[in-house]
This record gives structure tokens, C-alpha cells and sequence, in this order.
């Protein structure tokens, strides 16, 4: 990376309009990114990398492409809406990242391989369900723990937001209710969709 710093931000998942708490979150982002870009001119030549990622597939696109008719696919509603949240980063006078990566352009080339190693690792597994809104690949959060020793915890960051998701979840063929999606089976009728070892489906 130039100048030996690299910052990743998490972007928008496109399924509609970008709102106020967007707005709070990439103008205090922007500022950040101001700042470090001027304390970090002293230093070096060349300014920190910024990279942001767009989640341009997701259960949220699909269900809004099922009910939008003004869009033929969940592909060209993505697209839209990635173009409105540009304009209006532009008309908040934020500045666009270095890099902007999307979750389709490495699903074959990244992710799938990605999730492979972790399952190799013993940090992931398959699930077979009869429902098919629960089958596919989960992170093994255990797993991971027990990897991981005492060198992390999972969830040590946001303990009542890792609670919460053990409450609010309903799959009970899981390892362990933290489990999250890596990789969901493909539902019948979608229309977005990638092979793998797994069978068809798409990042969780």
C-alpha cells in the first residue's frame, strides 16, 4: 500500500436509498480520512490507501429485486442504488475511496477459496438442512475459539450485540447459536447464484 498505510471500510449493502445514518457514518469517515491524509503528508510522499467495499448481494437485494419492477435483476437494483450512494457521497463532499471492491467480483476467485481454508481449519462446516433458508456453510465460532486460545475472543467487542444474535436466532441445527452464514444454499427461484463445493448458492 503507499505509504505503508491502508485503510478497509465497510460500505453500504445497496438494496435502497442511502439514509441519515449513512450519511452520519461516511461524513465522520470522511473526516477521519482528512485528517490522517493531512498528519500523515509530513511522513510520506504518497497518502494512505482507502479501500471501501460495496455488498452488492444479499438476502435484503433479493427481496427487494422480488418486488421491484423497475429493475429486471437483483444485479442492475445493486447497480442503481450503488450509483445513488455515490451521489450522495458526492453531494456531502465526501471523498471516494481509492478502491472500491464488490462482494460478486470475488465470490469465485476469493471467497469460495476463502471458506474452503477455514473448513480445512476446522473453523467452518457444512450444513445440511431440510430448510433450506439454513442450509449452507457456517463459521464454527468454537472452533475458532479453541484455534485461537486465549489470543482472542470472539464477540469481545460487541458482547451485547453477540447476545442478542444468540437470542434473536431460530436455527437450532447449528454448532453453536453464534454460528453465522458464511455460505448460503441457493433457494429455489433465485436468481443470483454461484457454484461451489457446497452446491449452488452465495455469500452469507
Amino acid at each position: 500500500c503507499r505509504g505503508g498505510i491502508a485503510c478497509y471500510t465497510c460500505g453500504p449493502t445497496v438494496y435502497a436509498p442511502a439514509h441519515l445514518g449513512h450519511a452520519r457514518t461516511y461524513v465522520w469517515l470522511d473526516i477521519f480520512r482528512r485528517c490522517l491524509e493531512h498528519h500523515h503528508h509530513a511522513t510520506y510522499q504518497s497518502p494512505p490507501l482507502f479501500v471501501m467495499n460495496v455488498t452488492d448481494v444479499d438476502d435484503k437485494i433479493l427481496k427487494a429485486a422480488a418486488v421491484d419492477r423497475n429493475h429486471q435483476s437483483p444485479m442492475e437494483l445493486a447497480r442503481h442504488y450503488e450509483t445513488e450512494f455515490w451521489n450522495d457521497l458526492k453531494a456531502l463532499n465526501c471523498l471516494r475511496p481509492h478502491v472500491v471492491t464488490r462482494v460478486t467480483d470475488y465470490v469465485e476467485s476469493a471467497i469460495v477459496p476463502y471458506i474452503e481454508r477455514l473448513i480445512e481449519q476446522e473453523m467452518a462446516y457444512q450444513l445440511d438442512s431440510e430448510d433450506d433458508a439454513a442450509a449452507g456453510v457456517y463459521f464454527d465460532v468454537k472452533g475458532f475459539e479453541d484455534r485461537m486460545g486465549d489470543a482472542t475472543i470472539y464477540g469481545k467487542l460487541a458482547p451485547n450485540a453477540t447476545q442478542q444474535q444468540v437470542s434473536d436466532e431460530s436455527t437450532t441445527n447449528k454448532r453453536d447459536q453464534r454460528d453465522f452464514a458464511l455460505w448460503k444454499r441457493r433457494k429455489s427461484g433465485e436468481a443470483m447464484f454461484w457454484t461451489s463445493p457446497w452446491g449452488e448458492g452465495r455469500p452469507g
